[in-house]
């Protein structure tokens, strides 16, 4: 089932002309100076044109800090279009405020901010700051364009450093360029780039973190409060992370005690299956950015007594939990979200925001997310499926890839059964079965909404005209990504007549539900984030009186992007539309686009096709 977050990255959009910029960044230069493995001084300079009132929101300074990065000045003036001083920027109209983002329990992060108003445009303003950062980990990467809606006239990012201090970077996008000189006995990395215009919306465009120009910057000797590792390889990196995680999975003896009893006599896999169910049932997820908290886990001891913990704080205790019924794992590091960063296995770097856990099987490898309060043991899904992950070894770190989800496992199918009613509606009894992917919505939805919200969720959830959802059951399973559900649909004005004829519209819970326009001038590769098959079944009786006039031809259409296949059956007592889609993931050449228009409207034109039913 295509359900809504799941479904197409973005509307029918028509190309429209370039568009016009809400702020531009007319000139920006950042100096990052590594003294020191854990001193490194961050110096910014910009000047910018705000356009209308969206730029202004654009222009804000937001500063961060905690334990580990200081502000050490801000200064700013707005200016008129012509260079007027209007306005200079005081102590007191810095904001300080606590880093609270309404989900992390303890965070020792400040944000200090800044925006100039005015209600008439266009105006300047110069932001000029200092940072200190007591760790050459994070921070030293140039991103000159934070959004698609912001111009970039000119962005100059230098790094000054010693000689054995040199980083590891590596280029984004195709305008960048480096050069490298000495000054001074200092080694200097500049990067320089000029002319980046906003980015048109385009349907079915990558996410706009594919596309920005930008410069990764990872040092190769990198330090954390006072810990220290060779980073020029993931083992190296890992090491690190590994040494963080030293004695941190110790367990009191009472617990220690009661795993040996809970799980005596059984399996491998069903001490797997037992414990996470434990972890599941008694311990919730919470975030924690305080300190070196941001990338260490807590000790296993405090997660088991406090009953909740981050997710490096939770997959730790797990890993503690199997090591005392018996069975190894590794703790992993990964990049969580729908959209995970292709991870260059020759550039070291640190593109990851969550942890996971992973157990090494002799047939199977089985990954454990352990902030999930509901998902079945083994299973990853959108959030952390198909992407790298870096396993934490000491001497053995290594990157691995996480389980894979495609077209041949992300499966939904559907049986809709049509019954003619009173009138012009028509009542549908559908049975879903939705796997790994497909059901990712639906059961977070199911442990995370009230019954009114999963209401609210089924009206919207089918590419169907005006419906009703009456009633619905749904069956989860619980030892695997598989849900099931029965519901009872009204669909409103699904039949018509004409003298004697009766018009009634197939009805597809996965119909392709727009069309697309044509783009001669598209600029961005097509981007299809998931791949699935659909299989849908639509019967009915054939109505009392009436034979069968039209009704849809056999399709068949296969291509780069998928196929779809449409099949009519009829028999004296009923008739039977069988539909399969098979959509592939993957990024697409531009030149292919109005190939890939002609083929969603093509279904979408197959998916609406009437049945014409004439009295005998």
């Amino acid at each position: 089932m295509r359900l809504l977050i799941l479904f197409m990255l973005a509307a029918a959009f028509v190309k429209a002309e370039t568009p016009k910029p809400n702020l531009t960044l007319e000139k920006v230069v950042q100096t990052i100076e590594i003294r020191a493995a854990d001193e490194v001084w961050i110096h910014h300079r910009s000047t910018a044109i705000v356009w209308n009132a969206r730029g202004g929101d654009l222009s804000e300074l937001v500063l961060y800090e905690n334990k580990f990065t200081k502000v050490e000045n801000i200064e700013g003036r707005m200016a008129d279009f012509g260079g007027k001083t209007l306005r200079e920027l005081k102590s007191r109209d810095i904001t300080d405020i606590a880093a609270f983002d309404g989900f992390s329990l303890f965070s020792d992060g400040r944000i200090k901010s800044h925006k100039f108003s005015s209600g008439v445009y266009p105006y300047r303003v110069e932001y000029v700051y200092t940072q200190k950062i007591n760790t050459n980990m994070y921070g030293m990467d140039f991103i000159p364009q934070r959004s698609p809606e912001i111009q970039v006239d000119s962005f100059i990012g230098r790094i000054l450093y010693e000689d054995g201090q040199e980083p590891n970077y590596k280029l984004a996008g195709i305008k960048g360029k480096i050069l490298k000189t000495k000054e001074n006995r200092k080694n200097i990395l500049t990067y320089h780039v000029e002319d980046i215009l906003p980015l048109e919306r385009e349907p079915f465009a990558p996410p706009f973190k594919f596309l920005r120009e930008g410069l990764y910057v990872f040092c190769k000797r990198c330090s954390i409060a006072g810990i220290e590792a060779q980073a020029n390889s993931w083992r190296g990196f890992g090491e690190l992370m590994a040494t963080l995680n030293d004695g941190r999975d110790q367990l009191p003896g009472d617990f220690v005690n009661k795993i040996d009893s809970m799980t005596k006599g059984l399996g491998t896999r069903e001490k797997i299956r037992l414990l996470y169910k434990y972890l599941q049932q008694n311990h919730r997820y919470i975030s924690v950015q305080v300190g070196i908290g941001g990338i260490q886990p807590i000790a296993a001891t405090d997660v088991y007594s406090n009953g909740y913990g981050d997710c490096k704080g939770l997959s730790n205790l797990m890993k503690a939990m199997l090591a005392s019924a018996g069975i190894p794992s590794k703790y992993a590091l990964i990049e969580g979200g729908d959209d995970p960063e292709w991870v260059d296995e020759s550039f070291v770097y640190d593109p990851f925001n969550h942890a996971v856990l992973c157990i090494p099987g002799e047939q199977d490898t089985t990954w454990l997310e352990c902030t999930s309060r509901f998902n079945p043991p083994g299973y990853q899904g959108s959030f952390t499926g198909n992407r790298k992950a870096l396993l934490i070894d000491h001497g053995a770190s290594q990157l691995v890839s996480t389980n894979k989800y495609d077209e041949r496992s992300n499966v939904s199918t559907s049986k809709i059964q049509a019954f003619i009613s009173s009138g012009t509606d028509m009542n549908l009894m559908v049975h879903l079965k939705l796997k790994n992917q497909t059901q990712d919505e639906l059961r977070y939805w199911y442990h995370e909404a009230d019954h009114s919200m999963l209401d609210k969720y089924w009206q919207q959830a089918f590419s169907l005209p005006s419906y009703i959802v009456n009633e619905f059951k749904v069956d989860e399973n619980q030892d695997e990504a598989v849900m099931e559900v029965d519901l009872n649909i009204t669909l409103g004005k699904a039949i018509s007549t004409s003298g004697n004829r009766m018009f009634v519209s197939s009805s597809f819970t996965n119909a392709i539900d727009k069309k697309l326009q044509r783009d001669t001038a598209r600029v961005n590769s097509i981007y299809l984030r998931q791949g699935f098959t659909e299989m849908d079944t639509f019967e009915m009786v054939v109505p009392q009186g009436y034979r069968l006039e039209s009704g849809p031809r056999s399709i068949l259409m296969e291509n780069t992007f998928g196929s779809y296949q449409l099949e009519m059956i009829q028999t004296p007592e009923k008739l039977m539309l069988i539909r399969k889609r098979i959509q592939r993931a993957g990024n697409y050449d531009k030149s292919l686009y109005n190939d890939f228009v002609q083929f969603n409207n093509q279904m979408y034109q197959a998916d609406r096709t009437k049945l014409v039913w004439v009295k005998l």
